[in-house]
């Protein structure tokens, strides 16, 4: 489901908000698809299949700066989609996106989810990004991951997990390829919740034409590697990649685990968001 408003008084700002769909047997739908000065974008958004009755992703659009957000909720029953809520109402507020005035929105956060969700604990992690000057702003906390690949799909960028495993890699205790098969994978060492504001690891890189994006949840990323995505996208479409990789996804989180399965990877059902983005910088 797709929500748009107008914000402000003035010359009108047109928010995207995705991520409603609570029906996991909508999947065929048409990824939403935005036409920006630096690039074509689809973004699709489902609950997915198995044990969560909501979706606890959002994707919000602000058009006017060129900038996106692929948000994971997390949480007890209501909580984890009422983080994300909380976190794309804040953003449709930001006046710019920067450093500063995210930080301003964390604070903004962590008092609402201390006042209005069952937990303190409970929160959000999310990539966002925004174009300027040629330039790919990222600002990033958790695990919603950040692809940038060349125009021969060569990977260019990819944003670190903040998790424990990413940790005891660092350390010397554990290879990226252990991690990838590591029963506690999933435990996050940075996210904002209601009682921790942190400092989003922030990255820019210079834009080339042809440079695509991949920003995903656990939905994607939990059932294929990175080198699986790329070698199953068909150079098509922000829009028809975006649907393939949501179909590809959602039937591999029907598989029972002791069936065959494409890619290398367990099926794990969770929610899925998507976003690919096509740059058309000069």
């Amino acid at each position: 489901m797709i929500r748009n408003s107008t914000l402000g008084s003035g010359p009108s700002t047109r928010t995207y908000v995705i991520g409603h769909s609570s029906d996991e047997n909508d999947s065929l739908e048409d990824p939403f698809l935005i036409d920006l000065p630096h690039g074509q974008f689809a973004i699709n958004s489902k609950r997915g299949i198995g044990y969560k009755k909501v979706n606890e992703d959002r994707v919000i659009v602000l058009p006017q700066f060129q900038f996106f957000s692929v948000i994971d909720g997390m949480g007890g029953p209501g909580d984890g989609e009422k983080a994300s809520e909380i976190l794309t109402d804040e953003l449709s507020r930001m006046p710019s996106p920067n450093l500063a005035e995210i930080m301003h929105v964390e604070e903004r956060v962590a008092a609402r989810i201390q006042s209005e969700c069952h937990t303190p604990e409970s929160g959000v992690c999310f990539v966002m990004f925004w174009v300027k000057n040629s330039t790919l702003n990222i600002c990033h906390v958790g695990d919603v991951k950040l692809a940038l690949l060349d125009k021969d799909q060569k990977i260019k960028l990819e944003t670190r997990d903040h998790t424990m495993l990413n940790a005891w890699i660092d350390q010397g205790y554990l290879s990226p390829e252990e991690a990838l098969f590591h029963p506690q994978r999933h435990i996050i060492t940075k996210a904002l919740t209601g009682n921790e504001i942190p400092k989003p690891e922030m990255q820019q890189i210079a834009l080339n034409y042809g440079d695509r994006l991949i920003v995903a949840t656990d939905g994607l990323w939990d059932n294929f590697t990175i080198a699986e995505i790329i070698d199953m996208l068909s150079g098509s479409s922000p829009q028809e990649d975006t649907k393939m990789l949501m179909e590809k996804s959602l039937e591999k989180m029907q598989r029972p685990r002791s069936d065959n399965w494409e890619g290398s990877l367990l099926p794990k059902p969770d929610n899925i968001s998507i976003l690919i983005g096509d740059l058309t910088i000069r």
